[in-house]
């Protein structure tokens, strides 16, 4: 599906990393971005970003985005990208 709205939203699943003191963060529909940071904060602004510039990418591509996965768990976010760098268009 390409977008039909300027904004989506997928979850995020953002967990606290003893061994490296860090936020790591994975996206259920794009294994492919993979990010961390050392705040809560930081990690849903770093999410953000890393969701954004990709879809901007597969949008570029005139790639398909996929549906959201649903998904419940204390450790589950849902990051709303914003679009806008790409040179899609509707």
């Amino acid at each position: 599906m390409l977008p039909k709205e300027k904004n989506l939203i997928y979850p995020a699943q953002i967990v606290f990393c003893t061994d490296d003191n860090v936020f790591s963060i994975r996206f259920p529909n794009f294994p492919e971005i993979i990010s961390d940071s050392e705040t809560l904060e930081e990690a849903k602004l770093n999410a953000k970003e890393a969701l954004s510039l990709y879809l901007d990418s597969l949008a570029d591509d005139n790639v398909a985005f996929p549906e959201p996965v649903q998904i419940k768990d204390e450790n589950i976010f849902y990051i709303e990208a914003e679009l806008g760098n790409s040179t899609y268009t509707k």
